[in-house]
């Protein structure tokens, strides 16, 4: 029973760095005026997620702009594998949805974030 209570804690605690590293200290709200600036705060802000690594190609075919957001497809690249992000921005500048494919978690579907 004495040994639980550190275990516990040093779980609890190397747990919260992970979660630490794992947060994005990016703005998800920016300045966004039209599909030109929401490509590129979804380009900033998908680095900051994905490291420094990562080339981020704006799929400008497909990105487009609704009456109430912008919606911009990614395609990602690093040294091991390749995929896509969706990122949509509303009409205020800010990030409220995104999603990555295939791309670190191999997975054959979008990622809600």
């Amino acid at each position: 029973m004495n040994l639980l209570r550190p275990l516990f804690f040093i779980l609890f605690s190397l747990t919260l760095i992970a979660c630490d590293l794992y947060n994005t200290s990016y703005d998800k709200q920016g300045n966004v005026r039209d599909l030109g600036d929401a490509m590129d705060h979804c380009r900033g802000f998908m680095k900051s997620v994905l490291g420094s690594d990562t080339y981020i190609h704006i799929d400008s075919a497909s990105s487009r702009e609704t009456s109430e957001h912008y919606v911009v497809f990614l395609d990602l690249q690093d040294d091991e594998q390749e995929g896509f992000a969706k990122c949509r921005v509303n009409k205020l500048g800010l990030i409220d949805f995104y999603s990555i494919r295939e791309f670190r978690q191999q997975q054959r579907f979008f990622l809600n974030k």
